[in-house]
């Protein structure tokens, strides 16, 4: 089946069925995600930013990823699924405040969620059932990914740290410190030998995951990294920031490869095509800006802009079959 999941400011995760969705679309309620603003705010109280005098209905969200994640493979389906007596979403109730960031495994039978009470939560996508709640970080936790393979995870938390876990222990593996403010987003290396890390410190940080040792760091941004995305090869990465740029990256040589300016707000979510030729922004602005990376000359021009009437792109996945999932939030006049 294809899920999706998302967290909200009532502190609750739910989990959607798209083919189930797709045959209730009619009957689907969008104004439902109608708490955004509340959870932007929740998040500001407890983040203060250095741009004084911002208004939170323009960055409604700035500060965080109210709908995260869409597995690329395929969970199980049980013969309730099969039935058609499956919820049009489940909810999955346990964190004690808002909730950030989801994740799944890359066989689609957990779930892992984010949240201001500073831990971390993993599901069973098939009972809906907590399987394990691990602690750690001493402030809230802004983003988790799975690692593409096996059963290790990690996060990214306004303590300035990023952490690496395994599901089978309730305390962190590795902690990976080095950044100067709080850390953003994190994304897994494909060989999941390495984790790159966002921070509003301005930089990209790659981490050797064996010593936990900062093996790269790339500076260019003007603002905050809100967005991290690994090109399938391992060799290319990209960040996106608060300065509304997309930086890509040549990992093994260190080096900046282009700087993409398209957006006029911040890029909250990035992601390579399976291929690796295509990379897809969304970003406050209401857009999404394709790029085809593979270009030697002209990289730095979108090849296609896409722009929603109200709701700003929050975040983006290519399925297996290249098309492109995109969401954002409503807002509620």
């Amino acid at each position: 089946a294809s899920l999706v999941g998302a967290g909200f400011s009532d502190s609750t995760v739910r989990m959607w069925n798209l083919e189930k969705a797709h045959a209730h679309a009619r009957n689907f309620r969008i104004d439902e995600v109608g708490d955004a603003k509340e959870l932007a705010e929740t998040r500001d109280i407890g983040h203060q930013r250095s741009e004084s005098g911002a208004v939170i209905d323009e960055k409604l969200l700035k500060d965080l990823k109210l709908v995260d994640r869409a597995n690329r493979g395929g969970g199980r389906i049980s013969d309730q699924d099969i039935d058609g007596t499956w919820p049009i979403y489940k909810k999955l109730v346990g964190h004690h405040g808002p909730v950030f960031a989801t994740d799944f495994s890359s066989d689609g039978e957990f779930l892992l969620s984010a949240s201001q009470d500073s831990c971390i939560r993993l599901w069973n996508t098939e009972t809906a059932l907590g399987l394990a709640c691990y602690k750690g970080h001493s402030y809230p936790v802004w983003d988790v990914t799975f690692s593409p393979v096996g059963y290790y995870f990690a996060t990214a938390s306004l303590d300035t740290t990023a952490r690496l876990w395994c599901t089978h222990r309730s305390h962190p593996l590795r902690l990976f410190a080095g950044h100067h403010s709080d850390v953003q987003c994190v994304r897994f290396h494909p060989n999941s030998n390495v984790l790159a890390t966002g921070s509003s410190d301005q930089t990209v940080r790659l981490w050797d995951i064996q010593s936990g040792d900062a093996a790269r760091l790339f500076r260019g941004h003007e603002g905050g990294v809100r967005s991290i995305a690994m090109a399938p090869n391992g060799r290319v990465a990209a960040s996106g920031g608060e300065d509304g740029k997309v930086i890509v990256w040549d990992l093994p040589g260190g080096k900046k490869i282009a700087t993409l300016e398209a957006h006029a707000k911040d890029v909250i979510s990035l992601d390579f095509s399976d291929d690796g030729g295509v990379l897809a922004s969304g970003s406050m602005d209401c857009s999404i800006c394709l790029w085809d990376v593979r270009r030697t000359e002209g990289m730095n021009k979108p090849v296609k802009q896409f722009f929603t009437k109200d709701a700003p792109v929050s975040f983006l996945r290519f399925t297996p079959r290249n098309l492109l999932l995109a969401s954002g939030v409503y807002r509620v006049s």
